[in-house]
């Protein structure tokens, strides 16, 4: 055990009084610059006290020797743990081991005023209901819906999110069929000639939406003359009229269909290439989420038919519920790949932390190389070191950030934690 000679003024034993205007301490970071915390007041250091009345003894200065006893200092947040000092004069004052610094928003009571991270709201994209939690590019810090009062969550208000729909207290009524269409709203998309059963899916001439499809009333037997007029089994819908096929309705059509390049289908004139009731020829029905395209039945999601025959998505696009949406963080690589509170989208190589990940660090595709593995707050650092305040260094030992970036200690810092002796 090492003796420690503290800068102190010395109290005479006799004529020795103490001025109750003097600010009391539990530890030396109590004082401001310049005092000692002794004998439970704060005194200048080394010189004549402004709040302890005393005459300067000779004698010898009092020693301190530091112990192995834990103590409270009786202080809030990072000061409240310290450690016993055995001095000469017989007290044993409590030091704190972390030394009081300015707030940070980092979880802890760094100024020790009893309230941790005060100062910093958490409602930002920055810090979206605690401290640290960022939002990823494109998404917003929102009220979380049902959560507990003050809870708030990251979402994204415009990439078409049904419970945020381009506002945090803005919900689509998806039981009724709306859906959040980007740049208009909460849309009902199955009635929406404009937004037929996905967000920016029109309806050609001469079809109606009808439960989210675009269908000919002419010929189509579910929706026979009008949504929802269903044929019943062995009929046909013939001009917009459910009929026996073998009736004079359904045998033959008003008009030469041959003149307009289509056929005689079901006592209509339709177009083969594009009818999804007769694709390729009469009686070719195509199945759900399948489109007429050329004659062919192909997927509505396909990446030349997005939604509508020839409709092909762009660079850095992705279809996703028949429409072309922008490959972000709410469709990352894949429809629905949704990143976490944190995480960027980069791309083929999906969500990314750019503060930790070493293929995607401080942005995507920088690769940290063999000198400097690691990857700390977006920076590229040798194995076991941490980027803090502009340089890479060992939390482990460093005493200005000891377990931490910012976390200083008085006695050094082992294994990152604050050293007792």
């Amino acid at each position: 055990m090492r003796a420690t000679w503290i800068a102190m003024i010395v109290i005479a034993a006799a004529g020795c009084s103490v001025d109750r205007g003097a600010r009391e301490c539990a530890g030396y970071g109590d004082c401001a610059a310049g005092e000692e915390c002794y004998r439970g007041f704060c005194v200048e250091g080394g010189g004549i006290d402004a709040g302890v009345d005393a005459e300067v003894d000779s004698g010898p200065p009092v020693t301190c020797e530091e112990t192995e006893v834990l103590c409270n200092t009786g202080r809030d947040g990072v000061c409240e743990q310290g450690v016993e000092l055995a001095c000469s004069d017989g007290t044993r004052p409590c030091e704190s081991l972390t030394v009081q610094s300015n707030e940070s928003c980092n979880g802890d009571d760094d100024d020790c005023n009893g309230v941790v991270d005060n100062g910093f709201p958490l409602d930002t994209e920055e810090n979206c209901g605690m401290c640290g939690a960022s939002c990823a590019d494109g998404f917003d810090c929102c009220p979380a819906r049902g959560g507990a009062p003050g809870e708030r969550v990251c979402v994204n208000l415009t990439g078409g999110n049904d419970e945020y729909c381009g506002g945090c207290n803005m919900r689509c009524r998806i039981e009724i069929g709306e859906r959040c269409c980007p740049g208009i709203g909460c849309i009902n998309v199955l009635d929406s000639p404009s937004n037929c059963g996905a967000c920016g899916r029109v309806c050609a001439a001469g079809t109606t939406c009808c439960d989210g499809e675009c269908v000919i009333e002419d010929t189509d037997p579910e929706h026979c003359g009008g949504c929802g007029n269903e044929c019943e089994i062995g009929q046909q819908c013939c001009r917009g009229q459910c009929d026996d096929p073998e009736s004079a309705r359904c045998g033959s059509c008003t008009e030469d269909c041959s003149l307009t390049g289509r056929s005689c289908c079901s006592g209509s004139c339709v177009d083969t290439q594009t009818d999804r009731n007769a694709c390729g020829a009469c009686g070719n029905v195509c199945g759900e989420g399948e489109l007429c395209c050329g004659g062919d039945c192909v997927p509505d999601d396909a990446e030349a038919s997005c939604g509508a025959c020839g409709v092909v998505c762009g660079e850095n696009q992705l279809c996703c519920g028949n429409r072309c949406v922008d490959e972000n963080t709410a469709n990352c690589g894949t429809c629905g790949t949704t990143c976490e509170p944190g995480e960027s989208c980069c791309g083929v190589d999906g969500c990314a932390n750019l503060a930790n990940d070493p293929t995607n660090c401080g942005d995507c595709g920088v690769v940290c190389d063999v000198t400097t593995p690691a990857c700390s707050n977006g920076h590229c650092c040798p194995a076991g070191r941490t980027w803090c305040d502009g340089e890479c260094v060992n939390t482990q030992t460093d005493g200005g950030n000891c377990g931490r970036c910012g976390r200083t200690c008085l006695l050094g810092c082992t294994n990152g934690r604050c050293n007792l002796l």
